[in-house]
């Protein structure tokens, strides 16, 4: 799944580990399982990547995690994530991000 490929807009930074992934992004839209990730106005869903460490907002809860490189596959592993509850179709929106990053297995960086 290219997810970062296309769907994350820029908000600037860096990274050490991986640079052309590094700083703070939005999801402006993507899809999982040929299903678009719902984006709710008002519940931002951002990643932050900062060398070889992830986090972030997920419509609802704060995460955070790691990147693992094996060769030219990439993949984020999410450790950590508040325990709030909200309302659909937020969570939904969540859940559908949430496992979107599961499945991430390259990345690259187009333009800015």
């Amino acid at each position: 799944m290219a997810m970062l490929a296309g769907v994350l807009a820029a908000c600037g930074g860096s990274s050490a580990a991986t640079p052309e992934l590094g700083g703070a992004w939005q999801l402006e839209n993507g899809n999982h399982e040929g299903r678009a990730v719902p984006i709710v106005e008002g519940s931002r869903i951002t990643l932050i990547v900062d060398g070889d460490t992830i986090g972030g907002t997920a419509a609802c809860n704060m995460y955070g995690g790691r990147i693992e490189q094996d060769g030219v596959s990439v993949h984020l592993v999410v450790t950590s994530m508040t325990a709030l509850g909200c309302a659909e179709p937020v969570m939904a929106s969540e859940a559908a991000y949430v496992d979107a990053l599961a499945e991430v297995t390259t990345a690259a960086r187009d333009g800015d």
